[in-house]
C-alpha cells in the first residue's frame, strides 16, 4: 500500500489570508518537487497555548503515522506544528515511524540526520508564561512564552 503525504497548515486565528498563504506555498512546493498531496489537515489553534493531546489534527496525523501510513508531511514552516515542549516528542515519534516533515520555507526536510537537533533546538516553545536565563556573557535574560530560544 502506498504511504500518504499530507499537508498539514494550522492558524491561531480565523485569518482566511494565513491559511491561504500557507495552502497556497505548499502546493507551489509539491508542483515544483513533483509531490501528490493525499490528506489536508487544517487547524485554526493556538500552536503554543494547547497542549499536542488536545489538537485534533495533530492526533489524527500522529494515528495515521501509529498505523505505518504516511510517508511524508509537508507544513509551510515548523512552528506551524507548535510551540509547545512537548513537539520534541511529537518530532520524535514522527522520526520512529519513518515519516519525514518537510518545510516549505525552511529548505525541505527538517527532521533528516543532524537537522533533527538543530530543528529541537530552535523550536518556538514555552510552558511557561515567562522564564530567566543566563546568557554567554553571565547576565540575565527575560525570555516570553513564545520566544525563539537557541539552546546550546
Amino acid at each position: 500500500m502506498k504511504k500518504m503525504t499530507i499537508a498539514f497548515v494550522r492558524v491561531s486565528n480565523e485569518n482566511i489570508q494565513d491559511t491561504q498563504a500557507q495552502e497556497q506555498a505548499i502546493n507551489d512546493y509539491c508542483i515544483e518537487h513533483d509531490i501528490k498531496i493525499d490528506k489536508w489537515i487544517k487547524e485554526k489553534i493556538s500552536g503554543y497555548k494547547t497542549r499536542i493531546e488536545d489538537r485534533k489534527g495533530l492526533q489524527e496525523i500522529r494515528e495515521l503515522c501509529l498505523q505505518d501510513l504516511v510517508e511524508r508531511i509537508i507544513i509551510f514552516n515548523s512552528d506551524r506544528l507548535g510551540r509547545r515542549m512537548e513537539l520534541v516528542a511529537f518530532m520524535s515519534l514522527l522520526n520512529e515511524c519513518g515519516v519525514s516533515v518537510i518545510s516549505v520555507t525552511e529548505n525541505g526536510e527538517l527532521n533528516s540526520g543532524a537537522d533533527t537537533d538543530d530543528l529541537i533546538n530552535d523550536i518556538p516553545y514555552s510552558d511557561e508564561d515567562e522564564y530567566i536565563i543566563e546568557n554567554d556573557l553571565g547576565e540575565e535574560v527575560k525570555l516570553y512564552a513564545g520566544d525563539v530560544m537557541d539552546l546550546p
